[in-house]
């Protein structure tokens, strides 16, 4: 289980995410802010507020690491569904069971308009065993 400054920090980022007057936002994660038994198999994802440049979500805006040692995750598709304004983490393996990761979008995603996100946003969650 997350620690409790954890969760805050969690609850902060996802509030900070929401969008600016000329800028995107992010409106939720999966996983979810603090869990603690995210399925390995499983694929972030993270949902926008306004529809996103598609260009502009590559592996160097959309990253996910080993929380505790930095290590990025190798071979990660990132896709973006328009429709829905999702975009999804796809490593090629699945992740470590029981392994701390975190996921980073940084101010290179832009919407349509060219805005990007006003600050880095970054959730921490923890495989299943």
């Amino acid at each position: 289980m997350k620690a409790g400054s954890d969760a805050a920090q969690g609850a902060q980022n996802l509030a900070s995410g929401a969008a600016s007057p000329t800028g995107p936002g992010i409106l939720s994660v999966q996983p979810s802010l603090g869990t603690s038994d995210f399925d390995p198999g499983t694929h972030p994802t993270a949902t926008f507020s306004r529809p996103m440049n598609p260009d502009t979500l590559t592996e160097l805006t959309f990253t996910i690491a080993e929380r505790d040692t930095g290590t990025p995750v190798p071979e990660v598709n990132v896709t973006y569904e328009p429709l829905i304004r999702v975009v999804t983490l796809s490593p090629s393996n699945n992740l470590a069971p029981d392994t701390a990761y975190r996921v980073t979008i940084t101010t290179g995603a832009r919407d349509q308009a060219g805005n990007a996100l006003a600050e880095a946003y970054t959730w921490d969650f923890i495989t299943a065993p």
